[in-house]
């Protein structure tokens, strides 16, 4: 992890908190007021705070897979485990009886082996770190980590409690009273002397490469300065007692903001990289645009030079203007379906669209009726449903209901309702000269029921009834067009 320097505010605060503490020293053993419901409180925010840090180290682990920060939620796992122990067995914690039945020296006792080993498995998490430094924990072990860690801590916990139940006339006083004992500082001495080696170990080592261990040490710094006001203090209830506790579950919330800061930076980490990548796929979508607009451009000078060619040469092969036009209407008809697919990025086109700007040039409005829903088809659909349409036109205006004055064509479509991505197309002539079945296909038939079919992934079938043609399409609106980002 990138080493960041610690914000200013948390540097003064745990440097102003350890020199506030200090100076309580010499009034520290002034008696202070009874709060009978302190001792809960402690308890209690100590237990959610801890398990909610234990939780935070164990995410943390799963993204750095570090073995310090895996033994580390051991630690707060243990702790938050303790101070549900320390409530059952304080007197007036949760009842006025103990709910654990033990001697006047086992809620101490509790206390001090919490202290205990909530600080030796710091130091272990902290040399751990140290020792093993950037190597990750073996993915094949990552997976029951969490289980282990809590199980850990949870077998730690009930076999400090089973020793000191099963054992309560052999213990050693720590409380004469109201004061402690002097095995009671011993044991103080010993569990902030582990803690000041931790914070040593991590200015030394650690802090420089990992920001986390620096807010750790910050934490641990107020944790320990806490617990000698509490133990300088002599007794409960005295001031120092009081203050030591409340600064005990300050140095906890420290690490709370650590997280939260975390959280936030990786919230603006993520919004500035969506942001970058909504303007990388604007400049991408602009870049393509562009492309493809010229690509368009392209492709309809090459209709046109393909159209003049044509033209040009079967004029100078002597071939009848009745083929020169049918070739340069068909060339037309599939430009202009060109440009409508163009005008729509080739996302796709409506169908009733392309079929009136197939069949318009062909007659006046009053001649034909177009009904049906919107239907968007892709472009290859597109494409051979205006060839189609085209080459029926062209049949209807030579010898269909378009060559004389009263024929009329219904064209009609629909979408299939269990297949809505299927459709059906009927071309429906009436009122034309009566029409009969030609001998052969000629090339508008076979284009229509052969590569039309083909193109729409369905059947085509051209009739010829006595009103007229009928044409009747089923086919697929193809591959939908992909969905375009929305725009902000």
């Amino acid at each position: 992890m990138r080493h960041r320097r610690l914000p200013r505010g948390i540097n003064a605060f745990a440097f102003g908190s350890v020199v506030l503490l200090l100076f309580l020293v010499p009034v520290a053993r002034i008696p202070g007021p009874e709060l009978p419901g302190l001792t809960t409180a402690f308890g209690t925010l100590l237990f959610v705070t801890d398990l909610a840090i234990a939780y935070l180290l164990l995410s943390r682990f799963h993204v750095t897979h570090g073995p310090g920060d895996l033994v580390l939620s051991g630690a707060y796992s243990f702790s938050a485990l303790m101070s549900m122990v320390l409530l059952l067995s304080f007197p007036d914690a949760l009842s006025r009886a103990p709910v654990l039945a033990t001697s006047p020296q086992s809620a101490a006792w509790f206390f001090h082996l919490w202290v205990a080993g909530f600080a030796s498995l710091v130091l272990a998490a902290v040399i751990v770190a140290i020792r093993w430094g950037d190597r990750p924990v073996p993915a094949r072990f990552r997976g029951g980590a969490g289980v282990a860690v809590i199980a850990g801590a949870a077998l730690m916990a009930v076999a400090v409690t089973c020793v000191v139940l099963l054992s309560p006339t052999r213990l050693p006083a720590l409380v004469d009273g109201p004061r402690w004992t002097t095995l009671n500082y011993v044991l103080v001495g010993a569990s902030m002397s582990v803690v000041v080696l931790s914070i040593a170990l991590i200015h030394l080592r650690l802090s420089s490469r990992d920001e986390f261990f620096a807010w750790l040490a910050s934490a641990l710094s107020i944790f320990l300065a806490a617990n000698v006001l509490s133990a300088w203090s002599g007794g409960r209830y005295t001031l120092g007692w009081t203050t030591g506790r409340l600064y005990w579950a300050i140095s906890f919330v420290v690490l709370f903001i650590f997280f939260l800061r975390e959280i936030a930076s990786h919230q603006r980490a993520l919004a500035e990289a969506r942001d970058q990548l909504e303007a990388k796929v604007a400049e991408r979508t602009a870049e393509l645009q562009l492309l493809m607009n010229e690509l368009n451009h392209r492709v309809k000078n090459t209709l046109a030079t393909v159209q003049a060619i044509a033209a040009r040469t079967l004029r100078d092969a002597g071939v009848g203007s009745a083929v020169r036009d049918a070739l340069e209407s068909r060339l037309l008809a599939l430009s202009t379906a060109h440009n409508t697919l163009s005008a729509e990025g080739w996302d796709g086109a409506d169908m009733g669209q392309i079929i009136r700007q197939a069949v318009s040039p062909h007659a006046s409005p009053d001649r034909f009726s177009l009904s049906g829903p919107a239907i968007s088809l892709a472009a290859k659909p597109a494409l051979a449903i205006a060839m189609g349409m085209h080459e029926l036109a062209t049949n209807a205006v030579k010898y269909g209901a378009w060559s004389n004055q009263t024929g009329r064509v219904a064209i009609e479509w629909s979408a299939d309702p269990l297949a809505p991505t299927r459709f059906s197309l009927t071309w429906r002539e009436r009122g034309g000269p009566e029409v009969a079945a030609p001998s052969g296909r000629g090339f508008g038939s076979r284009l229509i029921e052969r590569n039309l079919a083909g193109d729409v992934d369905g059947s085509a079938t051209i009739a010829f009834g006595d009103e007229g043609v009928v044409c009747t399409i089923v086919g697929s609106v193809g591959s939908p067009p992909p969905t375009k980002p929305a725009r902000r």
